[in-house]
């Protein structure tokens, strides 16, 4: 059926539901896994302000200690389904645009996403990157909410 899955993460609880589902479904198909966290780069305004206040490397230890946590929390759920799984960085404004090359890279036969559900006001100012990856994509996509 599945024989290279690629699942998107971005750390939240949300994302961890996809990360359960992707690695299950694996697990069932023996296919390969690959995570992948999407780091969107800071820019404008907010870029300008952590520059000029000096807090460029208190953001940065952030971030890699951020990115630390979700490695461990990706190797620690791969362990408990049975299932290798490389996890992957990739900087890029849209994530749905990273997931969607990664998967084309990787030859992936399932991309797997999670859905925060967001509507209204919030959606349009966040837009839908799950909604974006389904919708460019001739890849089966998972969406778990």
């Amino acid at each position: 059926m599945y024989s290279n899955i690629l699942i998107a993460t971005d750390g939240s609880e949300v994302a961890a539901k996809g990360l359960r589902q992707g690695l299950g479904l694996a697990a069932l198909t023996k296919a390969r896994v690959a995570v992948l966290m999407v780091l969107v780069p800071v820019t404008g305004f907010a870029l300008e302000a952590l520059i000029e206040s000096g807090a460029m490397d208190v953001y940065d230890r952030g971030v890699a200690d951020e990115v630390d946590r979700v490695r461990a929390e990706v190797a620690a759920a791969a362990e408990a389904a049975g299932v290798a799984a490389d996890f992957v960085t990739r900087s890029a404004d849209s994530p749905a645009d990273a997931v969607l090359d990664e998967a084309a890279k990787r030859g992936a036969d399932l991309i797997v996403v999670s859905s925060h559900g967001r509507q209204g006001l919030e959606r349009m100012l966040l837009g839908s990157q799950s909604g974006k990856i389904v919708a460019h994509t001739d890849r089966p996509v998972l969406v778990v909410r």
